[in-house]
């Protein structure tokens, strides 16, 4: 909004005020001096963005972020109350982090000061010289008593800020004095962090804390550095009455160091009638798991890969069990169908992985507030965000201003204990070795960094607002344990990579070598593209959750136990060529209406067998009562060579080609030939089978039922000659 970014940045480097240094300097009363201001200050076509906001009246509301609690604003001096939107305590802390600088004790000294700063800075070689005395660690309280008072920092913080005080900015800079603050800006942002350290060593003199939290001696790159951390006070003028509306609420053990006067009044439960949670036990998504061993990690840049293609074939598999490309097809390609949330950086490597245009990513520490993905069918959430002990210390010293218990000298990464999945029906499901950190503060923002972060991922899908028509479901990747209803509790199962053909085009082949050489992206070989298919079988006749128990690898295809797609067409293709065999495949008949297409894209050469599916074949003609079963038939390319018979007991059925099984045909209704006007395959049989094919190899063009005694023996002569006659009657 500012058009003089640089200037800005300027002064806030040397701790000045932008709007009087960069925006309208107004004369002190008393001081004289003139009134200054930026080119693009006043109204007009030249002014700027940022001060277009301020013209007009006052308005009733100001949006604003979080940083201006802690920042004064002529603007937003007289507040009747503040609501806060979401957590906002992390913006208040300072010197936690790797963008927060130290100080060295070599920046300390003063002796390459200027004459200037030198002269105002003699007070800290006697700091300087307690500080190389000290261990490691936070400073210990009784190693300063009767060394430095109370009352010396606070004369040394008056003589720090004279320091910062020489410089003197104003909008109407010429561009040698901005070269003259430029030199002068080293010691002006030294001057304002030895101020603060002053400041939290008079804390730590005037209270009864042993060890500081907040100033912390250390060793990096070979130097001794002084870590400086605080809580930033709330400006005076934003201490009004305050609501705070947070689904992931900080405990008062962290509010209260912002609002002393804080109090919890609601604590709003929240039901989600049309969202279906699952959380998925065992998952590989830690850091760990995805990436290999953080000392390893450069040298094996491929660890991890199987787990990360597993992940992501996860969502694949969620992508066709939701019909995610015909949902985002009928969207116009506006709103996503599914979101996945992990950590960032798997979510640059999901990015680059090529997943299909309806599939929206985004990374932890990035959606809060978001509300693009209101509409979506489907939202995983992928790990976790699982910060290091030794930052939540960091943390938690900087909020209390005492050294926390720290969990290094436990010898464990966290103190690990049991917690339970609260399921929908009223019964739980126990996590073992859940994360607890020893110290009861640091434990607070683990649970924020880590817990809080996956309930603000499971907001953005907005299943308090969700209907019949528009349900919600969510997968949550991770062992932990939140406070969430969840319908469903399942243990990882690897999904197959089989997946990945009907997602890239839309079709399923069962053969290995027709696979690698459609597909050579996915396997190098016939051989690598075997190990799919057998693990898809092996967990087809071992069982599990999908009760699958003692089927083979087709039949779990062919029945649509299968993940691959809900309307996939099944079909027997057999490549031109010597000793070629007839191969399953199955394809999504809405990219391929017509599965020979598809071969031909290719230029193989193939002789097909199509099938159908139930419901695909057309309805009886006339009112006949025959029970058909459509998934056990078959469109044959010829018509029936043989007359059909069978009788009450299981006889074999014969249609030309193998006898298909046995069969036991019920009786038919005459009248079902009324309306058949002669047309091919118009009425199929039989009407039951027991223990038949799963996909009957015949069909008749035409259902008659003959009861006449003459016409039965005049049928049975010519199909079963020499043979006695018994009880029976055909179907024609």
């Amino acid at each position: 909004m500012c058009l003089k970014p640089e200037r800005v940045a300027l002064a806030i480097a040397a701790h000045q005020s932008v709007p009087e240094t960069c925006c309208h300097k107004r004369p002190r009363k008393g001081n004289g001096g003139k009134e200054e201001k930026c080119e693009h200050f006043d109204e007009g076509s030249n002014q700027c963005g940022y001060q277009k906001q301020f013209n007009g009246g006052v308005p009733d509301v100001w949006l604003a972020p979080h940083e201006m609690l802690f920042h004064a604003h002529h603007a937003l001096s007289e507040l009747a109350g503040i609501i806060i939107d979401e957590t906002f305590w992390a913006k208040g802390i300072y010197g936690v982090g790797e963008g927060h600088p130290s100080l060295t004790l070599d920046e300390i000294d003063p002796s390459g000061d200027s004459a200037f700063a030198k002269a105002r800075t003699v007070h800290r070689h006697r700091l300087l010289e307690l500080l190389r005395k000290h261990p490691m660690g936070g400073l210990q309280r009784e190693r300063f008593i009767g060394e430095i008072s109370k009352e010396e920092c606070s004369e040394a913080i008056g003589r720090e800020w004279s320091v910062v005080d020489r410089i003197k900015m104003t909008p109407e800079m010429t561009e040698v004095q901005i070269e003259d603050v430029m030199e002068f800006l080293p010691e002006c942002k030294r001057a304002r962090r030895m101020a603060t350290v002053y400041s939290r060593l008079r804390e730590l003199l005037e209270s009864d804390i042993e060890v500081s939290g907040r100033l912390i001696l250390a060793r990096k790159d070979g130097k001794t550095i002084l870590r400086v951390r605080g809580v930033r006070d709330i400006v005076k003028a934003r201490q009004v009455p305050t609501m705070l509306l947070d689904a992931t609420l900080p405990d008062v053990s962290i509010l209260e160091k912002f609002h002393p006067q804080v109090q919890v009044v609601s604590d709003v439960q929240v039901r989600m009638p049309y969202a279906r949670v699952r959380q998925v036990v065992g998952a590989p998504t830690s850091a760990t798991k995805l990436w290999g061993m953080e000392n390893e990690r450069e040298k094996k840049p491929e660890a991890g890969l199987g787990n990360r293609k597993a992940v992501r074939n996860f969502a694949l598999q969620r992508w066709l069990e939701i019909d995610g490309h015909q949902r985002w097809i009928e969207s116009g390609r506006q709103h996503h169908p599914m979101v996945v949330i992990c950590q960032k950086k798997y979510h640059e490597w999901l990015a680059d992985s090529g997943l299909p245009e309806g599939i929206a990513i985004e990374h932890y520490n990035a959606i809060a507030g978001l509300d693009d993905y209101k509409d979506v069918r489907c939202l995983i959430l992928v790990g976790r965000v699982v910060p290091k002990p030794v930052e939540v210390e960091a943390f938690s010293g900087a909020l209390t201003g005492a050294e926390p218990l720290s969990e290094a000298e436990t010898g464990r990464w966290y103190g690990r204990v049991q917690r339970g999945i609260r399921t929908a029906d009223g019964t739980g499901v126990a996590v073992e070795n859940c994360d607890q950190h020893v110290d009861p503060v640091a434990e607070q923002v683990r649970y924020q960094i880590c817990e809080g972060e996956l309930i603000q991922a499971i907001g953005r899908g907005r299943g308090v607002n969700r209907t019949a028509e528009t349900p919600l479901e969510v997968d949550i990747l991770a062992d932990v344990v939140l406070p969430v209803s969840v319908d469903e509790v399942v243990l990882w199962e690897e999904p197959s990579e089989i997946v990945e053909m009907m997602v890239s085009e839309g079709v399923v082949l069962t053969s290995p070598k027709d696979m690698a050489t459609a597909f050579p992206w996915l396997w190098k070989t016939a051989e690598h593209a075997r190990w799919p298919l057998k693990k898809l079988g092996a967990v087809a006749r071992r069982g599990g959750p999908q009760e699958q128990k003692g089927e083979s690898l087709y039949k779990r295809l062919l029945y649509r136990k299968n993940p691959f797609c809900s309307s996939a067409r099944a079909v027997q293709y057999q490549r031109a060529g010597a000793k070629q065999k007839f191969h399953w495949a199955f394809f999504d008949p809405r990219q391929w209406p017509v599965a020979r297409a598809w071969y031909e894209a290719r230029g193989w050469v193939v002789a097909l067998r199509e099938y159908l599916w139930p419901g695909e074949l057309p309805s009886m003609v006339g009112a006949g009562k025959v029970v058909i079963v459509d998934r056990l038939v078959q469109v044959l390319r010829r018509r029936a060579r043989y007359v059909l018979s069978a009788d009450c007991r299981q006889r074999k059925v014969y249609a030309g080609g193998r006898p298909p099984g046995p069969l036991r045909l019920v009786q038919g209704d005459p009248q079902a030939l009324a309306a058949y006007d002669g047309s091919p395959g118009g009425i199929t049989t039989p009407a039951r089978c027991l223990n038949a094919p799963k996909l009957l190899l015949w069909t008749t063009p035409v259902v008659e039922e003959i009861t006449d005694p003459a016409e039965i023996a005049a049928i049975h002569a010519a199909v079963c000659p020499g043979r006695p006659q018994r009880p029976r009657k055909f179907i024609c």
